[in-house]
């Protein structure tokens, strides 16, 4: 017997034995009840079926198997947490044991319609397509024979309005970070380090925790150049840790103006090891950033709903397009992994840009129209 009452008569055992490699091996347990060494020896008996009977196999497990085989050790920390997110999804809405072959059609059409009003298009389209991967994994390897994803519709609400900086806007936050007086950090002879990391953003369009992991050592002083190789964890800023970028093409060379560093040398303090402190002398955080960069644009009575700080960067991007750099040159100092990824993030500066230049060749052509009638 597999299951069995303990010689005391007041304690249940449940015992699986299973074969492989041409041996045979044996766990067992013991329980309160009958029935919880019943369900304990079932679930012992489905999870050795994984993958070998398909209609016992769970979606979680063909999952897990697609992301540590084709995955895992192929993508970046950030990635490979952004799949652990989207499994986390999926086992909330479905549960642990829900078979890869018991999902239906409606079923995952259900699952994307329960986070409509949760999460943004974009989010929920990353969802899906990370799903789908795994959906047609489970086709190619024989567990199902049909993709449930393949006629979903992708909700979510609608991604926030971007908000950038025109030319002037730029110039007077420019104008503020560069001269005006902030407060000193506590203990320090120098000043508060947000205003220059705020004046870093616009000048060269890095993101956040680029810009406050610089050190001096990735810094090239003679010729003005950041040297991005890391980030910083700007979650926690009491305990700060660095990391990697977010993509192989993020490591980068971007150009800066050189008063942009002259700014910079002037932050530092002996001990420091970064260059952007905020007044506590700790490094710069999501939210120390983000209500910074409120407080100055209020100050500036600069009116610009659903800025944040990662909006320099579209402000930085806005203004290299409005004076006609290459968007191939952009998409190489914003680390993107190609120039697709550029245009499909700021595809709305581009349908501007587009618009611009549709006028300037309209006006070609009625030049052109008017020599032809002379």
């Amino acid at each position: 017997m597999s299951v069995f009452r303990n010689q005391n008569g007041q304690k249940w055992t449940a015992r699986f034995r299973w074969r492989s490699g041409g041996k045979q091996y044996s766990i067992s347990q013991t329980f309160n009840t009958k029935a919880d060494a019943e369900n304990w020896e079932l679930e012992q008996k489905i999870q050795h079926l994984q993958g070998v009977d398909k209609k016992l196999t769970r979606f979680l497990w063909v999952f897990d198997k697609y992301f540590n085989t084709y995955k895992k050790d192929y993508l970046r920390k950030t990635s490979r947490d952004q799949w652990g997110y989207v499994r986390s999804k999926f086992k909330s809405f479905f549960g642990d044991d829900r078979t890869v072959q018991s999902i239906t059609l409606d079923d995952y059409q259900s699952f994307l319609n329960s986070l409509n009003y949760e999460l943004t298009h974009k989010t929920l389209l990353t969802i899906h397509r990370m799903i789908s991967q795994v959906f047609d994994y489970s086709v190619q390897t024989g567990y199902i024979n049909r993709n449930p994803t393949s006629l979903a519709r992708v909700g979510g609400k609608k991604d926030r309005d971007v908000t950038y900086l025109n030319l002037e806007q730029i110039k007077k936050v420019l104008n503020y970070c560069r001269h005006g007086k902030f407060p000193a950090r506590e203990g320090k002879s120098v000043q508060v380090g947000t205003p220059v990391l705020i004046e870093a953003a616009v000048l060269s369009g890095c993101r956040l925790g680029e810009l406050a992991g610089l050190t001096w050592d990735n810094i090239d002083v003679e010729h003005a150049v950041f040297h991005i190789r890391r980030q910083l964890d700007t979650r926690n800023h009491r305990n700060p840790q660095f990391k990697e970028l977010k993509t192989e093409n993020s490591n980068r060379d971007v150009p800066v103006p050189t008063y942009l560093i002259d700014d910079m040398k002037k932050l530092h303090s002996p001990g420091d090891k970064l260059i952007f402190y905020t007044q506590r002398n700790l490094p710069v955080s999501t939210s120390s950033a983000s209500r910074y960069t409120h407080r100055l644009l209020e100050r500036l009575k600069i009116n610009a709903p659903n800025f944040h700080f990662h909006s320099f960067r579209h402000s930085h991007v806005a203004l290299l397009l409005a004076n006609n750099v290459d968007i191939y040159a952009i998409s190489k100092r914003l680390g993107h992994t190609n120039i697709r990824t550029t245009l499909q993030i700021y595809s709305y500066l581009m349908d501007e840009k587009k618009e611009q230049e549709d006028k300037k060749i309209l006006s070609v052509l009625d030049n052109l129209g008017e020599q032809t009638n002379d």
